[in-house]
């Protein structure tokens, strides 16, 4: 991998609607982050070589039946853990400290007091500090082996760490304006405990996933004796038009685009960038598309896009790029999957 894209930083999503604030707060300390499942394997982000780990909140108890659990491996203390809210909540349970449903919910803004001066995530930072606070649950004993960092006059662990496993709680939320220093707390944990580097832009993450298209297609073509060519499934969403835009910069015209609108499936036989897509009234899914030049400057043709009938089909957030081969002789193209497309 190329610079930046090597260790990254890995918020596991609980279901908190900050749960992608929190990687962009890590993205702002230039520093690459992804966002994964709950439960994603210790033994994967292992192998991804991931610098740390950060648990988002959750709308979830951690006592109602079917609350998400991370695989338990995540608390041996082989990558540094943070906790935020939920996250912290199953920290101190899930290692033998107790969570109780609290008589006074805290929603809004709080003052902490920072009562472990040495904690390396609280550091610099004063004894006190405005936060945001969102939770309904608290920590009302530690686990064995931790320490308590911070605490409101109604939540007594509203900080916690255990330094030798590198596993450390927040009961605030670091990513919201709300909380001032927020940033602080997210650099003390990427930087100082985790060890990322700052070597991470949007510029290099394109200019990288751009070149590791290029290699995969490249290396599966020169192995099967193809043309190398990608066919994408194109809704005229964000995720399909990110994707297709990143892989026509690394594969030019062997890019062909099968496109959808709402009843409508057509495809461009052409392996070239220029279409664009509209839809010829509201509600009615019956394509119009033209053919533009090749040598029409990308950022022009995808100026040009405008959403099939149903653009949220499938617009999940930009995740992932998946190329892979398929019957068609040509590599297929996937972001997030609208229904009725199939795989």
């Amino acid at each position: 991998m190329l610079q930046g894209l090597d260790r990254p930083v890995v918020v596991l999503d609980f279901g908190a609607q900050y749960s992608k604030l929190i990687a962009r707060r890590v993205r702002e300390l230039n520093v690459y982050a992804e966002l994964l499942p709950f439960d994603t394997p210790l033994e994967e982000l292992e192998r991804r070589q991931v610098k740390g780990v950060i648990l988002s909140g959750g709308p979830k108890s951690v006592y109602d039946e079917g609350a998400p659990r991370p695989d338990p491996a995540i608390w041996s203390g082989r990558i540094p853990v943070l906790g935020i809210c939920y996250g912290a909540q199953l920290m101190a349970l899930e290692l033998g400290g107790d969570v109780m449903a609290s008589d006074h919910r805290e929603y809004g803004p709080a003052s902490i007091t920072i009562t472990d001066e040495t904690d390396k995530l609280l550091t610099d930072l004063g004894s006190e500090q405005p936060v945001w606070m969102s939770h309904g649950d608290s920590i009302t004993r530690l686990p064995t082996g931790f320490v308590s960092t911070a605490q409101t006059d109604s939540t007594p662990y509203a900080g916690l760490a255990d330094h030798a496993r590198r596993l450390y709680g927040i009961q605030f939320h670091p990513e919201v304006v709300h909380t001032p220093r927020g940033k602080d707390v997210l650099a003390n944990f990427v930087h100082g405990i985790a060890g990322a580097e700052s070597n991470w832009t949007s510029a290099n993450f394109i200019e990288s996933t751009v070149e590791r298209i290029r290699e995969r297609v490249d290396k599966h073509a020169a192995a099967t004796g193809e043309d190398g060519k990608v066919i994408c499934g194109l809704s005229g969403g964000v995720d399909s038009s990110v994707a297709a835009a990143l892989v026509h910069l690394a594969v030019g015209d062997r890019l062909g685009l099968q496109c959808y609108g709402r009843s409508h499936s057509w495809v461009i036989d052409h392996f070239i960038w220029p279409v664009k897509l509209g839809v010829d009234g509201p509600g009615n899914g019956s394509p119009v598309h033209s053919r533009i030049p090749p040598a029409v400057e990308l950022g022009r043709a995808m100026a040009g896009l405008l959403p099939c009938a149903q653009p949220a089909h499938g617009c999940r957030g930009f995740t992932h790029v998946d190329v892979q081969p398929s019957q068609a002789k040509a590599h297929r193209l996937q972001a997030t999957v609208p229904p009725g497309v199939g795989h």
